[in-house]
């Protein structure tokens, strides 16, 4: 369990979402979230994006 917890305190310090990201337009973003994510799991994926996800 010990082993657990360090691994998990790892994660959690771990950086997410380290920018600079591109800027995002929530005014264009359709008003369903799920076709947001298939067009871009698709253009991830014809991009050849390692492990998109």
């Amino acid at each position: 369990m010990e082993a657990d917890e360090s691994l998990r305190s790892r994660l959690l310090r771990a950086p997410a979402l380290a920018g600079p990201l591109p800027p995002f337009d929530t005014g264009r973003a359709p008003e369903r979230p799920g076709e947001l994510f298939v067009r871009w799991i698709g253009e991830a994926l014809d991009a050849g994006t390692g492990e998109p996800r």
